[in-house]
Protein backbone atom coordinates (compact mmCIF):
# COMPACT_ATOMS: atom_id res chain seq x y z
CA UNK A 1 0.00 0.00 0.00
CA UNK A 2 3.26 2.30 -0.89
CA UNK A 3 1.25 3.56 -3.54
CA UNK A 4 -1.52 4.81 -1.49
CA UNK A 5 0.50 6.27 1.17
CA UNK A 6 1.87 8.15 -1.23
CA UNK A 7 -0.76 9.55 -2.57
CA UNK A 8 -2.62 10.65 0.44
CA UNK A 9 0.63 12.20 1.46
CA UNK A 10 0.97 14.57 -1.62
CA UNK A 11 -2.79 15.25 -0.27
CA UNK A 12 -2.33 16.04 2.56
CA UNK A 13 0.84 17.98 2.22
CA UNK A 14 -0.98 20.18 -0.40
CA UNK A 15 -4.00 20.55 2.09
CA UNK A 16 -1.86 21.62 5.16
CA UNK A 17 0.28 24.56 2.44
CA UNK A 18 -3.25 25.88 1.42
CA UNK A 19 -4.04 26.54 5.34
CA UNK A 20 -0.88 27.87 5.96
CA UNK A 21 -1.21 30.47 3.00
CA UNK A 22 -4.71 31.13 4.19
CA UNK A 23 -3.86 31.91 7.44
CA UNK A 24 -1.27 34.23 6.32
CA UNK A 25 -2.99 35.90 4.28
CA UNK A 26 -6.28 36.92 6.73
CA UNK A 27 -3.29 37.73 9.38
CA UNK A 28 -2.16 40.04 6.90
CA UNK A 29 -5.43 41.67 6.14
CA UNK A 30 -6.39 42.67 9.81
CA UNK A 31 -2.29 43.69 9.96
CA UNK A 32 -3.20 45.74 6.98
CA UNK A 33 -5.15 48.30 9.01
CA UNK A 34 -4.41 50.29 12.45
CA UNK A 35 -5.41 48.39 15.43
CA UNK A 36 -7.50 49.84 18.02
CA UNK A 37 -8.57 52.44 15.61
CA UNK A 38 -11.61 52.85 13.22
CA UNK A 39 -8.96 53.38 9.96
CA UNK A 40 -11.19 56.24 8.36
CA UNK A 41 -11.68 56.53 4.51
CA UNK A 42 -13.44 59.30 3.49
CA UNK A 43 -14.40 60.08 7.21
CA UNK A 44 -16.42 56.72 7.18
CA UNK A 45 -14.79 53.87 9.42
CA UNK A 46 -13.69 50.81 8.05
CA UNK A 47 -13.00 48.65 11.22
CA UNK A 48 -15.90 48.19 13.47
CA UNK A 49 -16.56 46.13 16.93
CA UNK A 50 -19.58 43.81 17.22
CA UNK A 51 -20.47 43.48 21.00
CA UNK A 52 -23.02 40.63 20.39
CA UNK A 53 -23.90 38.12 17.84
CA UNK A 54 -27.45 38.26 16.89
CA UNK A 55 -29.58 38.04 13.81
CA UNK A 56 -30.42 41.89 13.70
CA UNK A 57 -26.50 43.16 14.91
CA UNK A 58 -24.79 40.92 12.46
CA UNK A 59 -27.17 42.20 9.36
CA UNK A 60 -26.45 45.69 10.01
CA UNK A 61 -22.84 44.95 9.94
CA UNK A 62 -23.18 43.83 6.53
CA UNK A 63 -25.05 46.93 5.69
CA UNK A 64 -23.34 49.10 7.79
CA UNK A 65 -19.58 47.88 5.52
CA UNK A 66 -21.45 48.40 2.46
CA UNK A 67 -22.13 51.93 3.47
CA UNK A 68 -18.58 52.14 4.22
CA UNK A 69 -17.48 50.32 0.96
CA UNK A 70 -19.80 53.07 -1.09
CA UNK A 71 -18.12 55.79 0.36
CA UNK A 72 -14.95 55.29 -0.68
CA UNK A 73 -16.06 54.11 -4.05
CA UNK A 74 -15.04 50.80 -4.04
CA UNK A 75 -17.04 48.74 -7.14
CA UNK A 76 -20.05 47.23 -6.15
CA UNK A 77 -18.59 43.84 -8.32
CA UNK A 78 -16.44 41.95 -6.38
CA UNK A 79 -16.93 42.38 -3.06
CA UNK A 80 -16.41 39.48 -0.42
CA UNK A 81 -16.82 38.93 2.91
CA UNK A 82 -14.63 36.16 5.05
CA UNK A 83 -16.58 35.49 8.30
CA UNK A 84 -16.26 33.01 11.00
CA UNK A 85 -18.83 29.90 11.26
CA UNK A 86 -20.65 31.77 13.88
CA UNK A 87 -22.34 34.10 11.59
CA UNK A 88 -23.99 31.24 9.33
CA UNK A 89 -25.67 29.93 12.72
CA UNK A 90 -26.76 33.37 13.20
CA UNK A 91 -28.21 34.30 9.70
CA UNK A 92 -29.32 30.66 9.21
CA UNK A 93 -31.99 31.76 12.08
CA UNK A 94 -32.24 35.01 10.57
CA UNK A 95 -33.00 33.78 7.14
CA UNK A 96 -36.52 32.65 8.90
CA UNK A 97 -37.89 35.58 9.94
CA UNK A 98 -36.08 38.39 7.57
CA UNK A 99 -37.93 39.23 4.76
CA UNK A 100 -35.08 41.71 2.98
CA UNK A 101 -33.10 38.53 2.37
CA UNK A 102 -35.62 37.19 0.27
CA UNK A 103 -34.71 39.04 -3.06
CA UNK A 104 -31.94 36.04 -3.42
CA UNK A 105 -32.36 33.43 -6.20
CA UNK A 106 -30.84 30.98 -3.81
CA UNK A 107 -33.23 31.68 -0.78
CA UNK A 108 -35.25 28.64 -1.59
CA UNK A 109 -32.37 26.03 -0.61
CA UNK A 110 -31.85 27.66 2.66
CA UNK A 111 -33.52 25.62 4.81
CA UNK A 112 -32.29 22.33 3.48
CA UNK A 113 -29.01 23.19 2.79
CA UNK A 114 -27.88 25.48 4.86
CA UNK A 115 -25.53 28.29 3.98
CA UNK A 116 -22.22 26.42 3.10
CA UNK A 117 -21.65 24.43 -0.05
CA UNK A 118 -18.09 23.76 -1.16
CA UNK A 119 -16.90 26.08 1.83
CA UNK A 120 -18.82 28.98 0.74
CA UNK A 121 -22.55 30.58 1.28
CA UNK A 122 -25.10 29.66 -1.18
CA UNK A 123 -25.83 33.60 -1.83
CA UNK A 124 -24.88 37.24 -0.75
CA UNK A 125 -26.07 39.74 1.99
CA UNK A 126 -26.20 43.50 0.45
CA UNK A 127 -23.23 42.68 -2.31
CA UNK A 128 -21.36 40.41 0.02
CA UNK A 129 -20.51 37.28 -1.38
CA UNK A 130 -19.96 35.31 1.89
CA UNK A 131 -17.56 33.00 2.99
CA UNK A 132 -16.45 30.99 5.98
CA UNK A 133 -13.29 30.01 7.43
CA UNK A 134 -11.58 28.49 10.17
CA UNK A 135 -8.25 30.49 10.49
CA UNK A 136 -9.22 33.83 11.30
CA UNK A 137 -7.23 35.66 13.39
CA UNK A 138 -8.24 36.36 17.00
CA UNK A 139 -8.05 39.42 18.62
CA UNK A 140 -7.35 39.27 22.38
CA UNK A 141 -8.44 42.72 23.04
CA UNK A 142 -9.06 45.76 21.32
CA UNK A 143 -10.93 49.41 22.01
CA UNK A 144 -12.12 51.63 19.10
CA UNK A 145 -12.95 55.04 19.82
CA UNK A 146 -15.87 55.80 17.06
CA UNK A 147 -16.37 59.66 18.85
CA UNK A 148 -15.21 61.47 16.08
CA UNK A 149 -18.29 59.57 14.28
CA UNK A 150 -21.77 61.13 14.66
CA UNK A 151 -23.86 59.32 17.44
CA UNK A 152 -20.35 56.83 17.66
CA UNK A 153 -18.78 56.07 21.07
CA UNK A 154 -15.99 53.63 22.44
CA UNK A 155 -15.94 49.99 22.33
CA UNK A 156 -14.30 47.45 23.51
CA UNK A 157 -14.04 43.84 22.99
CA UNK A 158 -12.03 41.01 24.62
CA UNK A 159 -11.64 37.23 23.10
CA UNK A 160 -12.99 38.88 19.21
CA UNK A 161 -12.35 37.23 15.94
CA UNK A 162 -11.58 39.49 12.63
CA UNK A 163 -13.88 38.85 9.84
CA UNK A 164 -12.13 40.16 6.34
CA UNK A 165 -14.31 42.18 3.72
CA UNK A 166 -12.51 43.08 0.32
CA UNK A 167 -13.33 43.95 -2.76
CA UNK A 168 -11.75 41.95 -5.69
CA UNK A 169 -13.19 42.94 -8.67
CA UNK A 170 -9.58 43.30 -9.71
CA UNK A 171 -6.03 43.11 -9.02
CA UNK A 172 -5.82 47.32 -8.89
CA UNK A 173 -8.68 46.67 -6.13
CA UNK A 174 -7.16 43.78 -3.87
CA UNK A 175 -6.33 45.29 -0.23
CA UNK A 176 -3.59 42.55 -0.52
CA UNK A 177 -1.10 41.68 -2.85
CA UNK A 178 1.19 38.12 -2.96
CA UNK A 179 4.15 37.02 -4.60
CA UNK A 180 5.64 33.54 -4.59
CA UNK A 181 9.68 33.60 -4.64
CA UNK A 182 9.15 29.33 -4.88
CA UNK A 183 6.47 28.00 -5.32
CA UNK A 184 5.92 24.77 -3.48
CA UNK A 185 7.77 21.76 -4.39
CA UNK A 186 8.49 18.37 -2.27
CA UNK A 187 12.06 17.12 -1.54
CA UNK A 188 13.03 13.70 -0.26
CA UNK A 189 15.73 12.33 1.66
CA UNK A 190 16.73 8.56 3.14
CA UNK A 191 16.67 8.91 6.51
CA UNK A 192 19.41 6.03 7.57
CA UNK A 193 18.94 6.33 11.20
CA UNK A 194 15.39 5.20 10.24
CA UNK A 195 15.52 3.49 7.53
CA UNK A 196 13.22 5.61 5.87
CA UNK A 197 12.53 8.08 3.73
CA UNK A 198 11.54 11.92 4.99
CA UNK A 199 9.56 14.34 2.55
CA UNK A 200 9.50 18.29 3.11
CA UNK A 201 7.83 20.68 1.03
CA UNK A 202 9.40 23.82 0.77
CA UNK A 203 8.34 27.59 -0.42
CA UNK A 204 8.33 31.25 -0.08
CA UNK A 205 6.36 33.86 0.04
CA UNK A 206 5.23 37.15 0.86
CA UNK A 207 1.74 39.03 1.69
CA UNK A 208 1.74 42.76 1.53
CA UNK A 209 -0.80 45.71 1.81
CA UNK A 210 -1.96 47.60 -1.61
CA UNK A 211 -5.14 49.24 -0.57
CA UNK A 212 -6.49 49.96 2.51
CA UNK A 213 -9.81 51.27 1.54
CA UNK A 214 -10.89 48.06 -0.32
CA UNK A 215 -10.39 46.51 3.26
CA UNK A 216 -12.59 46.05 6.07
CA UNK A 217 -12.34 44.69 9.69
CA UNK A 218 -15.43 43.55 11.53
CA UNK A 219 -14.25 42.33 15.61
CA UNK A 220 -17.05 40.11 17.01
CA UNK A 221 -17.22 37.45 19.88
CA UNK A 222 -15.06 34.62 19.27
CA UNK A 223 -17.64 31.90 19.98
CA UNK A 224 -21.25 31.44 20.31
CA UNK A 225 -23.17 31.14 23.59
CA UNK A 226 -23.99 27.81 22.70
CA UNK A 227 -25.31 26.91 26.52
CA UNK A 228 -27.69 29.89 25.72
CA UNK A 229 -28.58 28.62 22.14
CA UNK A 230 -29.37 25.30 23.41
CA UNK A 231 -31.25 26.57 26.76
Amino acid sequence: QVDQLMSARLRKSSRAMSEFYETKYLQAAVGAQTSANPNLINGVPHRFILGTLDSTAVLNAFSVMKYSFDKAEVPLSGRVAIVDPAFEHILNQASLSVGSMNYNINFSGVVTEGFRKNHKFLYNIYGWDVWTSNRLPNVTSETIDNSAIAGGGTTTITDGIASIFMCLDSDDHKPLLSAWRKKASVESERNFHKRRREYQTYSRFGLGPQRVDTLGVLITPRALDLGALIG
